[in-house]
C-alpha cells in the first residue's frame, strides 16, 4: 500500500510528515529541510528545500514538515519514492530512515 495515492495533475493533499528517529521527533529549529522524489528509475523528479516556497517546517520543535506539490509535479502517472533530508552540523539523516522511502502512487486521470 502507498503511503499517499494522488490523480494525476492534482496539488492536494499537501504531503504533510513528521521526522523522527529512534528517539522520536526531530527538533528542525534553524535547520534546512530538503524534500526528494525519484521515479521508479531512480530519476530525481523533485528536489526542494524548505529556502524556497514548497517546502515548509510547519512546527519545528515537532518535526513537522509540508510539500505543497508545484504544477506538474503530478503529471506523471507512476510510482515514486520520496523521502526527506535533513543536514545538520555538516551530517545528513534521511526520512524515512527505516525504508527506503515514502510510496507516491500517482494515478492516471480519467478521459471525459
Amino acid at each position: 500500500m502507498s503511503d499517499i495515492v494522488m490523480k494525476q495533475n492534482d496539488r492536494r493533499p499537501y504531503l504533510d510528515c513528521v521526522l523522527q528517529d529512534r528517539d522520536g521527533p526531530v527538533d528542525l529549529t534553524g535547520e534546512t529541510v530538503r524534500f526528494v522524489m525519484r521515479s521508479s528509475d531512480g530519476t530525481v523528479v523533485i528536489d526542494q528545500t524548505s529556502t524556497g516556497s514548497a517546502v515548509t517546517v510547519t512546527d519545528s520543535t515537532a518535526g513537522a514538515v509540508r510539500y505543497a506539490w508545484r504544477a506538474g509535479d503530478t503529471a506523471t502517472p507512476g510510482a515514486y519514492l520520496a523521502e526527506w533530508e535533513l543536514t545538520a552540523g555538516g551530517e545528513r539523516e534521511t526520512f524515512p530512515n527505516d525504508r527506503p522511502g515514502l510510496e507516491v502512487w500517482i494515478r492516471p486521470e480519467q478521459s471525459t
